[in-house]
């Protein structure tokens, strides 16, 4: 209500001798990096970097490129692995998510299980 908002105003003071460590800004993680596929048959396995202290992981699938038809959790492991994928070309993505939100999608990686 505009009517009683009434914004609040603080000074911070430092005392002699104390002093303040480096600033942390709190945010969502950044997008994962290094996302690496590896098929041995039909067997999927893959490994990325956590930017951002992500808690857990998203992977976004598709059957085209840009395209999210499954969502999957991950948990916070920066690796995972699927037995017995089904023959096809998939498009994945990978979002990291923390306390302060979920991140940026990973850049897309294409992995055709014949």
């Amino acid at each position: 209500d505009a009517a009683t908002y009434r914004p609040v105003e603080a000074e911070v003071v430092r005392s002699a001798g104390s002093s303040c460590g480096p600033l942390r800004v709190l945010t969502a993680p950044g997008a994962p990096r290094h996302v690496r596929a590896s098929l041995a048959g039909h067997d999927l396995t893959l490994t990325w970097r956590n930017v951002g202290d992500a808690s857990s992981f998203i992977l976004d699938i598709g059957l085209a490129p840009g395209r999210t038809d499954l969502s999957v959790f991950l948990g916070p492991d920066a690796h995972a692995s699927f037995a017995n994928v089904p023959p096809g070309t998939y498009y994945l993505r990978l979002r990291g998510g923390n306390e302060f939100g979920g991140g940026r999608p990973s850049s897309e990686v294409r992995v055709e299980v014949r």
